[in-house]
């Protein structure tokens, strides 16, 4: 987590406010152009400075855009819409689940959600001791987790979750 002052320089502040502001105004934009091409009308758009934080949205005709089939909506909505770039960008899962094609894609999106996946299943080795990171007084990288399954009281150990999220080789525990 990226806290002026805490975990950052206050000095970074400006520079992190510009860059939240940019990158929200690009995600907005990308809302606003996938609507036009799907002709949606704006209603507006906007920016704001709020509780020291910027932010940016667009208001779309909410008849319109009801009007347009599930596909053309998803195009609408995803944030991801104007940071794909066709031909050069290809998303390979969504939700552990391999897209391989446009059908896998629409059976994915139109599936009835299952039960929520329990997490990432990590070797124990690779946890280390849990006063590195469980104690409210010590900073690490680290995080603190629960091993699950386990009998009561429930051990706990540290583990980097970027190290988790980033590997490749790693399943999610069913």
């Amino acid at each position: 987590m990226i806290i002026p002052g805490v975990t950052v320089p206050l000095s970074h502040t400006p520079l992190i406010l510009t860059a939240l502001f940019l990158s929200q105004l690009i995600h907005e934009l990308g809302h606003a152009l996938s609507a036009a091409l799907e002709s949606v009308p704006l209603l507006s758009v906007g920016a704001s400075f709020t509780l020291m934080l910027p932010a940016a949205h667009v208001a779309l005709s909410t008849p319109m855009y009801a009007a347009l089939d599930a596909r053309k909506r998803g195009r609408v909505t995803s944030p991801l819409a104007a940071h794909l770039i066709p031909g050069i960008t290809t998303i390979t899962a969504l939700d552990d689940t391999p897209m391989s094609s446009t059908d896998v894609w629409e059976a994915h999106l139109k599936a009835q959600p299952g039960l929520p996946e329990k997490g990432w299943c990590v070797p124990k080795p690779d946890f280390v001791a849990p006063d590195i990171c469980c104690h409210p007084s010590q900073t690490h990288s680290s995080y603190c987790f629960h091993i699950h399954p386990s009998p009561a009281p429930r051990p706990l150990g540290c583990a980097d979750p970027v190290g988790i999220i980033t590997n490749t080789t790693l399943v999610r525990c069913r």
